[in-house]
């Protein structure tokens, strides 16, 4: 029998540093490395932590991808084609109640339960999309830690 292994994978996100509007894509698509043990493999999405460095705290939704595909230009509307679409694998919102201020950072943490599949190899792959203001983040100004179980 094998053992669940519990796992925190960090992720940079590199946005833009332009203004964002609500709806923007924030960022390019990111691989979340050995986010399932084996190739094409599952695993359980139990935590997200988004840490803020630029303090903004905005919402923003978290977009799950099984294969490294685009949701659109970065500082524009999401745009995916159909055949990408199907690529997503789940979202999640982080709201702006859900950040804590630590005065010139903001960290949000959401418990979560979503099963991650990847398509071929052990990476799952996110992006970010802006859910309210006029976000300004610096190229690093996003990152997070997934809580993952793996089996």
């Amino acid at each position: 029998m094998t053992l669940p292994v519990a796992d925190l994978i960090p992720v940079t996100f590199v946005s833009d540093t332009s203004i964002l509007a609500d709806g923007d894509v924030i960022c390019a698509t990111v691989e979340i490395p050995n986010a399932v043990e084996l190739s094409g493999g599952a695993s359980l999405l139990t935590q997200i932590i988004i840490y803020d460095a630029d303090d903004q705290g905005v919402a923003l939704d978290v977009v799950f991808l099984r294969s490294n595909v685009s949701l659109g230009t970065v500082n524009g509307a999401p745009n995916i084609s159909d055949a990408n679409a199907r690529e997503i694998i789940g979202t999640k919102r982080i709201a702006t109640t859900d950040y804590i201020d630590f005065g010139g950072a903001r960290v949000a943490t959401l418990e979560t339960n979503m099963i991650l599949k990847a398509l071929t190899g052990q990476s799952i792959f996110a992006s970010l999309i802006s859910r309210g203001g006029t976000p300004t983040y610096t190229a690093s100004g996003l990152r997070a830690m997934f809580g993952i179980i793996k089996r």
